[in-house]
């Protein structure tokens, strides 16, 4: 997952967020030249990473930069929300930046609760879901997990700096769908990718 989470980041980098979304709509080509520039860089950076990368979950790899073992990785904004249990404050302990090439997108993965068809308690799980959308619950889950809300009306003051960083970027930036995180494309095709890259 976490390969295909990089890749994915630099093919993004390489194309150019209107390129990218196309890839989506059958109009764009993964044929194009920037997808084997995005490829190119991704084992590039390979020659620069730890040797057991493979064998780590994120948790693993976000540790190595709190520990001083690395000097960064490509995470999601969840690694804030980790970091932040291990004491770590944004902006003072840690630092971020874009990946190169994508200061003008901003990858979107969403986190959903949804409602299956015969779901038994079905009055309660609509009041949990209700309660999920409220800004209440906006404002308590997201600065703990370290992620925006998907509300536009929150309270930005509960939010750190690198949150309300990530905020200005989602409401400002070009929207691109995640491949790794299911937005952008199937289950199937994301692990015929991950193998692809694996492969190469």
């Amino acid at each position: 997952m976490e390969a295909l989470h990089a890749f994915e980041s630099n093919m993004l980098g390489t194309l150019g967020p209107d390129k990218y979304n196309k890839l989506w709509k059958g109009e764009a080509s993964f044929l194009d030249q920037a997808v084997r520039t995005a490829l190119q860089y991704f084992k590039d950076a390979l020659k620069y990473v730890n040797s057991n990368h493979a064998s780590l979950t994120w948790q693993d790899a976000v540790r190595l930069v709190y520990d001083g073992k690395a000097f960064c990785n490509i995470m999601g904004d969840w690694a804030e929300g980790y970091l932040k249990t291990l004491g770590w404050k944004p902006g003072v302990d840690f630092g971020w930046f874009a990946v190169p090439g994508t200061q003008n997108s901003f990858m979107l993965i969403s986190d959903t609760f949804g409602l299956p068809k015969g779901a038994p308690n079905r009055d309660n799980a609509i009041l949990w879901l209700k309660f999920l959308a409220s800004v209440e619950a906006q404002d308590i889950f997201n600065p703990i997990k370290g992620s925006i809300p998907a509300r536009i009306d929150a309270d930005k003051s509960k939010y750190d700096d690198y949150l309300k960083w990530s905020m200005n970027d989602f409401s400002t930036k070009a929207i691109c769908q995640s491949i790794i995180h299911g937005s952008a494309a199937s289950e199937a095709f994301a692990t015929a990718l991950t193998d692809a890259i694996a492969c190469s």
